[in-house]
């Protein structure tokens, strides 16, 4: 997809399956079903999507992924697969030393697993991408180094302590922006610091929305996810931020969507109305 002078790509890690209650939070089964079918282990598919932005200058690479370091045990939990990263930047011309920023949303093993890999000979996880910068807020990299017992499930310090120690990591203290036209910006809600990307070029914006809201499945605001930490700030976010999608017209993009990867929305009388836009950023 390009907008403007920004070529934006979707870079796929995969697909894995999560608890379908944890994803819909207190909406009862007997609501969500209507929308999506668990498997007999009451799990759901969900895809592992990253954001590639091409400026004229550097590649940006939003989120990385589950990664290639999970154990046989977290790999049968969550059905997962092998880690598709790499093989899709591959195939749009790019190398891990091509990346120069890397924003992670925030550090959950789903998003920034990504960010390192197990040396074959050594076994020492180190950068995936040495030459980039990566994004972290404060709050996040907080949280994440002083987890306790409720959301260190949530964290892997093999994701990110190789990328602090070797200085790869910029803690941001906010909204920053990354790039001309191009702005991460705080939400909060799902995790201290957790952070969404947008790209926009003259009335043009497409958001990539981390865990603000997962899939398509979630657009109607009561299906927040337990995993949010703080559910109200969560709410409170999505209705701001899905006010100003319909009204400026904004391409939301799924980070956890497999069948409708992106689209707009409209307000109406009893919620916003989601319509899919076919994704030409492949």
């Amino acid at each position: 997809m390009q907008l403007g002078r920004l070529r934006c790509q979707v870079i796929s890690d995969g697909r894995c399956k999560f608890d379908a209650g944890v994803m819909f939070g207190i909406v009862p089964r007997v609501l969500w079903t209507r929308r999506a079918k668990p498997d007999r282990r009451n799990r759901l598919s969900f895809g592992l999507n990253c954001l590639l932005i091409r400026t004229p200058r550097q590649n940006i690479l939003v989120d990385n992924g589950v990664g290639p370091k999970e154990p046989p045990r977290t790999k049968a939990t969550f059905a997962l697969g092998p880690s598709r990263l790499l093989r899709g930047l591959k195939a749009v011309g790019l190398g891990p030393h091509d990346i120069n920023t890397v924003v992670l949303t925030h550090l959950h093993w789903d998003h920034a697993g990504g960010s390192t890999y197990l040396d074959p000979k050594s076994g020492e996880a180190l950068p995936t991408f040495p030459r980039a910068t990566y994004l972290v807020q404060r709050a996040s990299w907080e949280e994440a180094t002083h987890a306790n017992e409720r959301n260190t499930a949530g964290y892997h310090r093999d994701d990110f302590m190789p990328i602090f120690e070797r200085g790869l990591v910029k803690l941001l203290d906010g909204d920053e922006e990354v790039a001309p036209g191009v702005d991460a910006l705080v939400t909060g809600g799902h995790a201290p610091g957790h952070q969404i990307v947008t790209a926009t070029q003259g009335e043009q914006t497409l958001c990539f929305l981390g865990d603000l809201i997962p899939s398509h499945l979630h657009l109607a605001l009561p299906y927040v996810s337990a995993y949010d930490e703080f559910p109200l700030d969560s709410l409170d976010y999505r209705r701001q931020l899905l006010e100003r999608a319909a009204r400026e017209r904004w391409l939301l993009l799924f980070q956890h969507d497999l069948g409708q990867l992106c689209g707009t929305v409209t307000a109406g009388p009893r919620g916003y109305q989601f319509t899919p836009s076919p994704w030409g950023g492949d």
